[in-house]
């Protein structure tokens, strides 16, 4: 038979240690309410899908930058040249270029220094083309589409090109510029997230789509065709020597977004989501396992010895309830 009797001592929830095991109970469940807050957030778990960087597309930190007497003593503006000694590099002779492009002020840029004066000449002459030049022509003149990391890796050999990339604007800015022989006054400094790196890539542009926003914190998404300039070395946020590539571009062109496709941050954010629930329900799980064993009391089964003997009813004399004795005495009571 079942015997459901607790069997032992009876706990003394004062005790010492039946107290430590409530505030483990408490301390679990704590645990599990801050990982549920921590798993709703993408950013804990943008790590598990997104694969390392190489460490050539890694910024640049100062030892591997060559690092003029002029950016030591002055932090230089966007756009701002430096004065510095000339500088004469020999272009691959193979290379052609786009109509009225002047190989002899290209020979003059240098990469992973800031900009430099003897480079001013470059940096308009191939704005000053952009701007004359239709923008139908500047398409057809394009390379086609390139890599961040042919861009970052291989500066001498895109120089002067016109090349395409897809990417993302972040950061549009308005800025003036300096006096020179085109009469340009003004072009935007946009930072790119491209498609295939996170990571920046500068892009002066000397007009935007009409309607399209400026601001620190956007997320356009864009195509453009443009001249690739140099590496720029420049002084990040936390005041560290970096180095981006750098594109001249007449405009740029916005790329439709699907509301049926979400885009592969909108996908990593629902993949961080799953594995942050994941974990929560694990951790939950192990709560209510802890629980259950430092809660649970065994219920034992008592089984007979040997089958008992009821023979002796049989023989005993069974007393009428108290109902039938009542009715018996009513009735004997009637005249």
């Amino acid at each position: 038979m079942l015997d459901f009797q607790p069997k032992g001592r009876t706990r003394n929830y004062m005790a010492r240690g039946e107290q430590r095991k409530l505030l483990g109970i408490v301390l679990a469940v704590g645990l599990v309410l801050f990982l549920i807050e921590e798993a709703a957030n993408p950013q804990r778990w943008m790590w598990m899908w997104q694969a390392a960087q190489p460490a050539a597309a890694n910024p640049r930190k100062k030892a591997d930058v060559e690092q003029p007497p002029e950016l030591r003593r002055r932090v230089a503006a966007p756009g701002e040249f430096i004065a510095e000694g000339e500088h004469q590099e020999e272009l691959p002779v193979h290379k052609q270029f786009f109509p009225g492009v002047d190989r002899e002020l290209l020979s003059k840029v240098r990469d992973d220094t800031p900009f430099r004066s003897g480079e001013a000449g470059a940096f308009y002459h191939l704005l000053g083309i952009l701007q004359a030049a239709p923008e139908a022509e500047i398409e057809k003149g394009s390379i086609g589409p390139v890599s961040f990391m042919q861009l970052f890796g291989q500066p001498k050999e895109f120089r002067g090109d016109l090349v395409t990339i897809e990417g993302t604007v972040r950061r549009a800015q308005k800025k003036t510029a300096a006096k020179n022989d085109y009469g340009i006054t003004d072009y935007d400094l946009l930072i790119v997230e491209p498609s295939d790196r996170a990571y920046a890539v500068w892009l002066y542009a000397l007009g935007l789509p009409e309607g399209f926003p400026r601001g620190e914190k956007l997320r356009e998404p864009i195509t453009v065709t443009g001249f690739f300039y140099k590496r720029l070395a420049a002084l990040s946020e936390d005041k560290e020597i970096m180095t981006w590539p750098v594109l001249l571009a007449k405009t740029v062109h916005r790329r439709p977004v699907l509301a049926a496709a979400p885009g592969a941050n909108q996908q990593a954010e629902v993949k961080s989501l799953a594995g942050g629930l994941a974990v929560a329900v694990l951790a939950s799980l192990v709560v209510v396992v802890f629980v259950f064993v430092a809660t649970r009391r065994k219920t034992r089964f008592v089984m007979p010895a040997s089958r008992p003997n009821l023979d002796h009813l049989h023989d005993e004399r069974l007393v009428p309830d108290v109902r039938q004795q009542l009715a018996e005495l009513a009735r004997h009571e009637r005249p």
